[in-house]
């Protein structure tokens, strides 16, 4: 009877403790800038490990202002991968950060690269 107790308690605190995450990242290689610094093109991706489905709203920032906004939804295990274009401000000071903030309900992620 201890030994079915035992493994019924691993198993529940297995079960329990694996936490659901999601993962935001910058592909490196895939980062180009227009030659007249006027813009540039990377690649971001998302992997929800979440239990659930999870809404996400994405904040792309240039230094200080708000570029772009994105709202989507990933299922458990799924990724998404998606090259973006974004228009730098015309008063920007290089180097600049491009940052970008995740969001879902529960946690918010950040990743940035600089322009030089």
């Amino acid at each position: 009877m201890a030994c079915i107790l035992g493994i019924v308690t691993t198993v529940l605190f297995l079960y329990s403790g694996q936490g659901s995450y999601s993962a935001l990242y910058i592909v490196p290689d895939k980062i180009a800038v227009d030659p007249s610094h006027q813009g540039v093109f990377f690649v971001y991706g998302v992997r929800s490990l979440e239990k659930n489905t999870a809404a996400y709203t994405l904040d792309i920032y240039a230094g200080d202002a708000l570029v772009k906004t994105r709202q989507f939804t990933l299922g458990k295990g799924q990724n998404l991968e998606e090259g973006i274009h974004i228009d730098l401000p015309r008063d920007a000071t290089f180097p600049i950060r491009i940052s970008l903030d995740l969001n879902d309900s529960r946690t918010q992620s950040e990743v940035h690269f600089w322009v030089k």
